[in-house]
């Protein structure tokens, strides 16, 4: 049922995300990734209070959550791949991400596992803001998100682009950005656990590949190919605002990918 729920969730959040309703930019991606966040921190605290180490350890419930996890990064690893708009591509691979996530304390039950999967929804909030962020400023000024319609980003927005790219990299696990340490993280949560946790981070490990490449296809469209005829500057500035959220969500994947004490704090400051 999660999974279903994340799928329509997601698909509906694509949606509104990807349609020109001339709401500013800020707003748009907000609306695309704030409920996934809090919902992900609601079902983190949730579990954490109803399914204590105790039963964790003592039932089936990690091994249904580890299923759960599999489910999740299986279908939204096919799912993004299949998509031929940016937005929808990084929409879609939140349910990756939610999964993940599952993982982290489906593994062990422990304040290191806590830690792994606060630590990793952090990462994913400042990297899956930036992205949507900037792809919705790329999006006025090319009229489209669709990745033919993306060509010539780089050079109308280069820094846009560029913080894209990043945004783009840490979200599929690129060194030394905050995905990375987020997934290796969850990856050594896992390979300690049961059988049925080392095999969800097998499935973790493909579908981190199948969502670089679908990245990647983004990023090929916008900084490596030819735009189809002449650019022309789109006339439209860049708010403070959304200038500001966007070097705050950079300087939050960079610090946290490079915060090497970040995990061992959150263990010892989570209950």
């Amino acid at each position: 049922q999660k999974t279903a729920y994340e799928i329509r969730n997601c698909d509906w959040s694509s949606d509104v995300c990807s349609s020109d309703l001339g709401a500013p930019a800020l707003s748009v991606a907000a609306v695309g990734a704030v409920p996934k966040l809090a919902s992900a921190a609601v079902l983190l605290r949730g579990l954490a209070v109803l399914l204590p180490p105790s039963l964790v350890s003592a039932s089936q419930v990690g091994t249904v959550l580890a299923v759960a996890a599999i489910a999740s990064l299986a279908v939204a690893s096919l799912t993004a791949l299949a998509q031929r708009d940016a937005k929808r591509i990084v929409a879609f691979s939140g349910i990756g991400h939610g999964g993940t996530v599952l993982l982290a304390i489906a593994s062990q039950p422990s304040a290191a596992a806590s830690a792994s999967a606060v630590f990793y929804l952090l990462a994913y909030a400042a990297a899956n803001l930036g992205a949507l962020l900037s792809l919705s400023v790329l999006e006025r000024d090319m009229g489209s998100c669709e990745l033919s319609k993306l060509a010539g980003a780089m050079r109308r927005r280069p820094w846009v682009t560029a913080g894209l790219c990043m945004f783009l990299f840490s979200l599929a696990g690129v060194p030394p950005l905050a995905g990375f340490t987020a997934k290796w993280a969850v990856l050594q949560q896992a390979l300690g656990g049961g059988s049925v946790s080392v095999a969800a981070a097998m499935v973790l490990l493909a579908s981190t590949a199948v969502f670089a490449w679908a990245y990647l296809l983004i990023v090929r469209a916008a900084v490596l190919a030819a735009p189809p005829e002449p650019m022309r500057s789109s006339g439209l500035r860049l708010s403070w605002q959304t200038g500001l959220v966007l070097l705050g969500c950079a300087a939050a994947t960079l610090v946290l990918g490079l915060w090497l004490d970040g995990l061992p704090t959150l263990a010892r400051s989570l209950p």
